[in-house]
């Protein structure tokens, strides 16, 4: 199940100004389920591999991608707040 189909309303509950990805309760999940293991349980993603989980094909236990995932759902959260004003 995705995120937009279980919880059509997450958006107004992730602070993109408090955002972090490497975070388990500042990530997207971590935000709106309180715990980013709380948001797998929740949307059925058990087994999974991490990049599956992020629809990415990258290595998200690299430090070194954090920062751009963090600057990637900050674009996506732009752009869902310029939609809906």
């Amino acid at each position: 199940m995705m995120l937009n189909e279980h919880t059509p309303e997450w958006r107004g509950m992730v602070d993109k100004d408090t955002l972090a990805m490497h975070h388990t309760s500042r990530c997207v999940f971590g935000q709106v389920f309180g715990d980013f293991n709380e948001g797998i349980d929740v949307l059925s993603l058990h087994g999974c591999d991490e990049p599956q989980r992020y629809g990415l094909d990258l290595d998200v236990r690299n430090d070194v991608m954090y920062p751009v995932l963090d600057t990637a759902w900050r674009i996506v959260l732009d752009h869902l707040d310029a939609r809906s004003a």
